[in-house]
């Protein structure tokens, strides 16, 4: 987001997930938060996501290192959280026409949808059968572009499903989100691994009775 906002020179390190340029340049302190590194940095301020336990990096870094949490990713609290980076980096400017930009999408794909049948979605991400709920935000992503989460009317924010409880619900789409720190088409300037996860759940003996036709 950083990069959308034409902040980077505000940046002096990234995770392994923040993968493409012009962040690549940053040093990544990893995957897993490391406070050792995080000091060697010297950042006056840590941008974190709301998910990430407060025990594991406010616990642990000094006083005079903010942690500002934001959640960046979820469809129904973007903008507001993208106001609230600008204002860090001054940059509200450029937030503001991206989320002009960004609200014109939506719009066309709120145009696109109204009236049309909704796909069953079934969304898997990362593991085999972890699926999301109705407090998640890739729920309302689904929604939002559609389709009707088949696991939508669980009070929940992930689902620990089964084959049998997937094969009930009869999704008509099949999604499956992988981490870009391990698949990257774009870097890789290949599908391949993607392909193989693909097969590797069409082929899987519990999905045989649904009758997804997109995966």
């Amino acid at each position: 987001m950083l990069a959308a906002l034409n902040a980077t020179d505000t940046a002096v390190g990234t995770t392994d997930s923040a993968i493409r340029d012009p962040l690549l340049r940053y040093r990544r302190p990893g995957a897993k938060v490391s406070i050792e590194k995080i000091l060697a940095l010297q950042p006056d301020l840590v941008i974190a996501p709301t998910s990430y336990p407060a025990e594991e990096l406010e616990a642990k870094l000094p006083h005079h290192i903010k942690v500002v949490r934001l959640d960046l990713w979820g469809v129904n609290r973007l903008f507001d959280e993208v106001e609230k980076l600008a204002l860090l980096v001054n940059k509200t400017a450029e937030a503001r026409s991206l989320i002009a930009k960004y609200r014109a999408v939506l719009e066309e794909i709120n145009k696109a949808v109204t009236g049309a049948e909704r796909s069953a979605v079934y969304y898997e991400w990362f593991s085999d059968y972890n699926t999301v709920g109705k407090l998640n935000e890739w729920h309302n992503a689904v929604e939002v572009a559609g389709g009707r989460n088949v696991f939508g009317d669980l009070e929940q924010y992930s689902v620990r499903a089964n084959p049998e409880a997937v094969v009930a619900r009869n999704p008509d789409v099949i999604i499956r989100r992988e981490h870009a720190r391990y698949f990257n088409p774009c870097l890789d300037n290949s599908t391949r691994r993607l392909e193989e996860v693909a097969k590797a759940i069409a082929e899987r003996p519990g999905l045989a009775g649904v009758r997804a036709g997109y995966l």
